[in-house]
Parts: structure tokens; sequence; C-alpha cells
């Protein structure tokens, strides 16, 4: 065998045994996409807010798709969770409370885009997954995070009902 060939054997063998070592994880923290989302402040308050509820969120490679999911199946009920919710908002601003539930309605209508796209293609076990994996998740949080606001501050009422108002589809958002 040539220099230039048993040179690369080597190197073959070497990042086998390299990812071998390390794990999957760091191969594909090559290749991975990460979700440009959410700003750094909304993900403090995603993350503080998901934590107080026993969910946590994700992202999609594939579908490019941020999602939010329960821990536990029993913690998917939010609907007696929203004092909970609240007090893990108190300590942030308002405008960034709002940015954030912006950004969660926006997923929940770009959810169920994906969903009607999957069952118009005729794709059913995205479409499957989609309905039952990431929009039941997704549609329990932001109903209970839109209710955690209001209780934070009457004035999120006017602001949210207005804010439906002009963004009843995705073509809403690209002003």
């Amino acid at each position: 065998m040539n220099k230039k060939g048993l040179f690369a054997r080597n190197l073959v063998i070497i990042l086998i045994a390299f990812f071998a070592v390390t794990g999957c994880k760091t191969w594909y923290g090559f290749w991975q996409k990460d979700s440009k989302f959410y700003n750094n402040q909304e993900k403090v308050i995603l993350k503080k807010s998901l934590d107080s509820v026993e969910y946590k969120s994700g992202f999609d490679q594939e579908m490019e798709l941020d999602f939010v999911y329960a821990i536990r199946s029993e913690s998917m009920d939010l609907s007696n969770k929203t004092e909970v919710l609240k007090k893990s908002l108190n300590s942030f601003k308002n405008e960034n409370l709002f940015s954030l539930y912006k950004k969660i309605y926006y997923l929940k209508l770009k959810t169920i885009y994906e969903m009607e796209e999957y069952e118009k293609g005729e794709d059913w076990q995205e479409y499957t997954y989609v309905k039952k994996y990431y929009l039941p998740p997704l549609q329990q949080y932001s109903f209970a995070f839109e209710k955690a606001l209001i209780l934070k501050d009457k004035t999120f009422a006017d602001k949210i009902k207005n804010f439906k108002k002009k963004k009843t589809e995705l073509s809403d958002f690209s002003e």
C-alpha cells in the first residue's frame, strides 16, 4: 500500500475510533441544525415556564419545526397548572413575555400548517406524527401560557385579542 493509501486508511480508523469513544452525539454535533426561532431572552422564559409545568422543548431537524412536549404523560394536561405557570413568569418584563407569546402563537399556526400539508400530500406517517405528538402539547402549552399572561396582567387580554385579529394565518406574519 502506498503512503497516501496508508494515511487515508489510518485517518479513517482514527476518526471511527474517535466517534466510537465520544459517542454519536459528537457526530451529530457536526451536522445538527439548531433552531434559530427564539432569541436568548425568549429561550430563558421558555425554559423556565416549561420547567414549571414539566414540559420540555425540542427541534425537529427534518421538519425544521420547534415543538414542546410533556416530560410525563400525566403532565400533558395543563388546565390546573396556570397559577404555577404564572408564577414562573413573574420575574420577566411584559414586553418579553408578549414577544414569546407571539412566537408560540406563530408556532402553533405553523404546526397546523405543516400537518395540513402532510395531509394534502398524503404523507400519513408525518401527518399522524404531527397531529398526535407535536400539536396537542403545543396547544395545551399555548392555551395555558395565554391564561397565565392574563392572570399576571389583565392588559394582556386586549393585546392578545388584537394580535389574534391581525394574525390568523402564517402569511400574516411575513410583514
